[in-house]
């Protein structure tokens, strides 16, 4: 999930998203749909794939709507911005851990466990949680080279 798109937090399917038609990075600001807070948010594609986690936004009600074209005018008149009418790629939920999980693999004892655990985790989201649980609990900086190692290759 990217930091742009706050399906799994959101209360609402969005009411419009957006797509960036340039490749590089571009940054504005938005409302959190949470609270309704000016933040700022970042579509970063930089290559010539589409990526939805990159080059798509959501927009999740008419309030956030009308702040989001008035605060990205700039974008939308350059034409950096355009409606995006497709839908959301499935979220794919196999790699999600519960804090139990995320803990058990960060206390993984051997160095073999440890990779073939890693070996079949491929969220970058569980990863970034493992290492952070590892961290906390103490693991030797092998540990810690280990799990971002396998960040890396993803």
């Amino acid at each position: 999930m990217s930091l742009n798109n706050i399906m799994l937090t959101a209360e609402n399917d969005p009411v419009q998203r957006y797509a960036t038609t340039v490749r590089s990075k571009i940054s504005g600001e938005r409302l959190d749909p949470l609270n309704g807070r000016p933040i700022t948010f970042i579509l970063s594609s930089s290559s010539d794939d589409f990526l939805y986690e990159d080059d798509v936004i959501e927009i999740y009600s008419d309030k956030e709507h009308r702040f989001f074209q008035q605060a990205n005018r700039l974008f939308f008149t350059n034409g950096y911005l355009k409606p995006y009418n497709a839908s959301a790629p499935p979220l794919s939920m196999a790699n999600i851990l519960s804090d139990e999980e995320v803990e058990r693999l960060a206390s993984t004892r051997t160095i073999p466990a440890m990779k073939k655990a890693l070996s079949l985790v491929n969220s970058r989201v569980s990863l970034d949680r493992i290492l952070e649980m590892a961290r906390y609990i103490g693991r030797p900086q092998s540990v810690l080279n280990l799990i971002e190692d396998r960040i890396k290759e993803l």
